[in-house]
């Protein structure tokens, strides 16, 4: 027999977010539709998409990728694209990861490319690794770290003149090493 007390608490509980608007704020559209607002709104509704992890989002996000003119935008949208891990978003992403004018992009766009896990990201990455930016070149060794792949690339990089880059190197390689002893 369940208590009164506990069946009005769950009743309460169900029925607060509709009586405060808040189960319109948990729909993918109503998000998707403020992706035309300011930078900072934007911003929050590619976060909120990336919460639902909703793959029908991966469509507005990649516009967001592709043309939004504010870098923070963008950054945002190559994260939550690797957060919602839908593999349609590789050829954009890797699009970015070599085109993107702004290196905070690109480094998050190969941090999306180690979360989808996408062989046809192991080219693309492997080349980042020369990337004239450190936090693109670290982010890229991670990803690749994440694939068990790019070894020859890997030990290049553990010589680089920037420490995070040759940490996220040697955390690779000890991955790509185990992926290896373990085949």
């Amino acid at each position: 027999m369940i208590n009164k007390f506990v069946l009005t608490g769950i009743l309460f509980c169900l029925l607060l977010p509709c009586a405060y608007g808040l189960s319109e704020k948990m729909n993918l559209n109503y998000y998707i539709d403020h992706l035309n607002d300011d930078n900072l709104t934007r911003i929050e509704a590619i976060t909120h998409i990336g919460d639902l992890g909703d793959v029908r989002g991966t469509d507005a996000l990649i516009i967001s990728l592709r043309s939004d003119g504010d870098w923070r935008v963008r950054s945002a949208a190559a994260r939550t694209l690797g957060k919602i891990n839908d593999k349609n978003a590789v050829e954009p992403l890797i699009y970015s990861l070599s085109s993107d004018t702004n290196e905070y992009v690109r480094s998050d766009a190969a941090w999306a490319l180690g979360a989808l896990n996408s062989t046809k990201a192991i080219g693309p990455l492997t080349e980042a690794l020369k990337d004239v930016d450190p936090s693109v070149r670290s982010s890229a060794a991670y990803a690749l770290g994440k694939f068990g792949a790019g070894r020859e690339a890997l030990l290049n990089s553990l010589n680089d003149e920037d420490a995070n880059v040759r940490l996220a190197a040697n955390w690779s390689l000890e991955r790509v090493n185990q992926t290896s002893s373990s085949e």
